[in-house]
């Protein structure tokens, strides 16, 4: 293959080698594609070298390429530029991907910087309103945002109960950082999950932060990490919250 000509047409066709609407793609290794960008750098600077002293190709010009290639092989096997790392986690299949709001959000997720106690009225409403626990609410907001109404995740998600902004506009939320607003919009939203699933908290709970679609396609709780520590915090919250009034 010709290194020199590489394009983003060329990336794609390493990555996705054949539709896959016509069958499985190819799995190209990450490092192989390192591999091929590290080739075409170096080939760029013999380019340059060559330009800058106005020397002609010469017959080993052949064996300077082969070892460019080969070069080019050993920097990515001996861990390269970094690129492979990126391409790898760039190609995680796209339900791990979505669904990670964050990379382990509630371990990224900053101090609370206000107690769950001071929303206790806003809580209050919307628990009436959607037929809620209070303390069922308190536990999301407290694992979402730990009570910050300014709390945005790497993903985007926003304020208090951390509603995505398409989530948001589903349920009629305009500013996310209202505490108001985004409680009750995020109690509708729980409540929604609630009723999909007859009243299972834990089914409610790892669609609000994963998807009833994934929760439907695994037929409970997904198993991804942050959804499972997810459920167990929430559950863990309303629970004490429950034993302490």
């Amino acid at each position: 293959m010709e290194t020199r000509g590489i394009d983003t047409g060329m990336i794609r066709e390493l990555r996705y080698a054949g539709d896959a609407r016509a069958g499985a793609a190819r799995d190209i290794p990450a490092k192989d594609l390192e591999a091929l960008f590290l080739n075409y750098m170096l080939h760029t600077m013999q380019e340059a070298g060559r330009a800058l002293f106005d020397d002609e190709s010469s017959p080993d010009d052949a064996y300077l390429d082969m070892a460019t290639e080969s070069l080019a092989q050993l920097f990515a096997e001996k861990g390269g530029i970094g690129l492979q790392g990126l391409i790898e986690d760039r190609m995680k299949p796209a339900d791990e991907v979505t669904l990670n709001k964050s990379i382990d959000r509630m371990a990224r997720m900053k101090e609370s910087k206000q107690p769950v106690t001071d929303f206790e009225s806003s809580i209050a409403r919307a628990a009436q309103e959607f037929d809620l626990p209070r303390d069922l609410i308190s536990a999301v907001i407290q694992a979402e945002s730990g009570g910050d109404p300014k709390a945005v995740s790497p993903a985007g998600a926003r304020g208090l109960m951390q509603l995505m902004p398409a989530t948001g506009r589903e349920m009629g939320l305009s500013n996310p950082f209202d505490p108001e607003a985004n409680i009750r919009a995020g109690s509708k939203y729980l409540k929604q999950m609630v009723d999909m699933w007859d009243g299972d908290l834990t089914l409610a709970l790892a669609s609000y932060n994963a998807g009833p679609a994934n929760v439907s396609r695994y037929g409970g709780v997904p198993p991804f990490q942050e959804t499972r520590q997810y459920v167990n915090k929430v559950m863990t919250n309303y629970e004490d919250m429950s034993r302490a009034r």
